[in-house]
């Protein structure tokens, strides 16, 4: 036989796999604002009437109570003005821009609710929100906040040492 001699198959299994690089990782859905979140619950109908999922209205409560944190020195809602929901979206808006101002000072580069709803809650149970949620308790208690929604403040996180 002239040639090259044949291969031996179990050589061919025995090679190491190649080297695969990384695929980015795809979106599966567009992103969902921060102040579209802030909007659909201040001003749409609302989410224990909508039908709405459990999580997703979990998730957009505790967002919304976070965001809050941001706009508290001008939190002043009335549905009972003529332009509440532009009111509502212009704070959400602004909420949004400081939200994502404060995440980027700490490099985190994230856009969507349910990430930011994330980074912003690690950053609460680490305490980095104490300031934010005691200026926040100030003013309501000042009566400074006028906030149609009931929820209840967040609370200080307070560390420990063992």
């Amino acid at each position: 036989m002239e040639g090259a001699p044949p291969q031996d198959k179990s050589k061919k299994r025995q090679q190491e796999p190649s080297v695969q690089e990384d695929k980015p990782k795809r979106r599966r859905t567009s992103v969902a604002y921060l102040h579209a979140t802030w909007f659909a619950w201040y001003a749409q109908e609302p989410r224990w009437m909508a039908g709405a999922p459990k999580r997703q209205r979990s998730n957009a409560k505790q967002l919304v109570a976070l965001m809050k944190l941001f706009v508290a020195d001008d939190l002043k809602l009335d549905p009972c003005t003529a332009d509440y929901r532009d009111q509502v979206l212009a704070f959400g808006t602004k909420a949004e821009e400081a939200v994502l101002a404060f995440l980027n000072a700490r490099e985190i580069k994230s856009r969507g609710s349910t990430a930011i709803r994330k980074h912003i809650h690690a950053l609460y149970m680490n305490g980095a929100l104490n300031d934010k949620i005691a200026r926040h308790l100030q003013l309501r208690r000042a009566t400074r906040i006028h906030d149609p929604d009931r929820q209840d403040a967040l609370e200080p996180i307070v560390h420990t040492s063992p």
